[in-house]
């Protein structure tokens, strides 16, 4: 495994993924879920996240967070675009 770290992985994107993770909890709560516990674990760069919430009908349910990333290109702007 490459010691080198990875070229989309910049200061700017781990700031935009804390940003993103941090919005989970008021995005549930907007929409009924009382947020019990946000967990997070960082191995490297890579950060993990589970959220368990209380369902606006009383239901306990405990949520993997998982963020997916597009390469900000034209050419994969392209693609997205000719995909609709």
């Amino acid at each position: 495994m490459s010691k080198r770290p990875r070229v989309f992985r910049s200061t700017e994107s781990l700031a935009e993924e804390a940003v993103t993770r941090d919005a989970v909890g008021p995005f549930l709560a907007a929409r009924g879920y009382q947020v019990l516990h946000d967990e997070r674990k960082q191995t490297g760069t890579a950060v993990s996240q589970f959220v368990r919430v209380r369902a606006p009908d009383g239901l306990t349910l405990q949520m993997r967070v998982r963020l997916c990333w597009r390469w900000s290109t034209l050419s994969s702007l392209m693609s997205s675009l000719a995909a609709l």
